[in-house]
């Protein structure tokens, strides 16, 4: 019997201590990484991680964010093959990145999920790659027609729904003597912005994703786009006067009633209300200017940062635990409020509905679908910079929208 014993203490012993290796491996950490600044919109983001961690005590998270030259930091561990599990990135890096099989292909798990019923149309597209979605995308932005109320109600005007309208529309505020549009050409990202609101109606962005494979940018959609810039210049709605100002004096000239319509992303709010005068009043269109009749997509607009698990992870099915929890409404709407962004979760977004101007730029979000993304982003870098340089040739009369395309195209190499 004491024999017994000895024996039954000794495997009891034995198995506790077997169990000791097995306890500590089920502790894994995951890093989250992302470009934003924990002092703005990654401001939640600790609250969203420890609320984790209390559920899953066997998990610890490293939060990376808002470094400098953050994007160079993650080339270089993607290069040792070492990245984060889940990465924050930028739409033109992250199309590299899909394109080279570094991230995960979570179309199931994003199907499984319901985020086809739950996200935006634009936040959906935002996170695809040649059909299939490898991540989940965070403060979609429309680009609008921000305009001054006061001025359109002393012309006697009404919101242009049409490309005739808003020609008609120009030419009252040119002889009222303002400014109809500006855009701050002179940072040459804002004249490919506005391009895209007008390529998102003429061309989506299939041709864009062909023209990765083809080296083919000649697209007559994208002509048809540029075309109908030039006929904005040329009926006196883009002054080329205007071409050497840069964003931020477009702004200030907006508020300072020198502009009748400031064509800009959603993003400019914040700063508008900051800089405004008290009695100024501004809006945006409550619906899309219509330059063709059968539009690819009404709105163009930007997804914001694609949050993605990366192959190189040994803790994906964790990785994809932790993320679908951070796209939880729940957690959104802690990101969305302590961050001041809208989530691409639109039901989380009904906080920032009392603010009018942000209560139609949701409005705007339901009516995206997956050809809104905005063009910059669709793009390689070398072919957005001339791009954006050669747009500012064409509308200071130097060089055609045919041009224009020839030179995109010695841009790709």
């Amino acid at each position: 019997m004491k024999k017994q014993a000895v024996v039954l203490l000794v495997l009891i012993s034995l198995v506790a201590v077997l169990a000791l290796p097995a306890a500590a491996a089920e502790k894994i950490t995951l890093r989250w990484s992302g470009y934003y600044s924990l002092q703005d919109r990654a401001k939640g983001w600790p609250i969203v991680v420890e609320m984790y961690k209390k559920q899953n005590p066997n998990v610890e998270i490293e939060l990376w964010t808002g470094a400098q030259n953050y994007n160079e930091a993650l080339r270089t561990q993607f290069a040792a093959g070492d990245p984060p599990d889940i990465v924050g990135i930028q739409h033109t890096r992250f199309l590299d990145y899909a394109a080279r099989g570094l991230l995960v292909d979570i179309t199931d798990f994003f199907e499984e999920n319901g985020y086809r019923e739950s996200l935006y149309g634009l936040s959906q597209g935002w996170s695809a790659y040649n059909g299939r979605i490898y991540g989940m995308s965070d403060n979609p932005a429309p680009i609008e027609w921000f305009y001054n109320v006061g001025l359109f109600e002393d012309l006697g005007l009404t919101e242009p729904e049409t490309l005739d309208d808003l020609i008609a529309a120009g030419k009252k505020l040119q002889a009222a003597g303002v400014f109809p549009i500006v855009w701050g050409s002179l940072d040459y990202w804002t004249n490919v912005a506005v391009l895209g609101m007008i390529t998102a109606q003429t061309m989506g962005l299939d041709p864009v994703f062909d023209a990765f494979e083809t080296k083919n940018w000649q697209i007559p959609g994208r002509l048809q786009a540029l075309e109908i810039m030039v006929l904005l210049r040329d009926e006196g709605l883009v002054d080329p006067l205007i071409t050497g100002i840069d964003y931020n004096a477009s702004e200030a000239m907006f508020v300072n009633g020198q502009v009748g319509i400031f064509p800009m992303g959603y993003w400019a709010v914040s700063s508008i209300a900051a800089s405004k005068p008290y009695d100024f009043r501004y809006s945006v269109f409550k619906k899309p200017v219509m330059f063709v009749d059968n539009p690819f997509a009404l709105w163009s607009a930007s997804g914001g940062q694609i949050h993605a698990v990366t192959t190189a992870s040994k803790n994906q099915e964790q990785a994809l635990d932790f993320l679908k929890f951070v796209f939880s409404e729940e957690c959104q709407e802690i990101i969305s409020r302590e961050g001041n962004m809208v989530s691409s979760m639109m039901v989380t977004n009904k906080m920032f509905e009392d603010h009018p101007v942000v209560a139609l730029n949701l409005e705007h979000l339901t009516q995206t679908n997956e050809h809104s993304g905005m063009l910059i982003d669709y793009l390689p870098i070398a072919v957005m910079d001339s791009l954006g340089v050669s747009i500012q040739a064409m509308l200071n009369g130097t060089m055609t929208p045919a041009q224009v395309l020839e030179e995109i195209q010695k841009a790709d190499k």
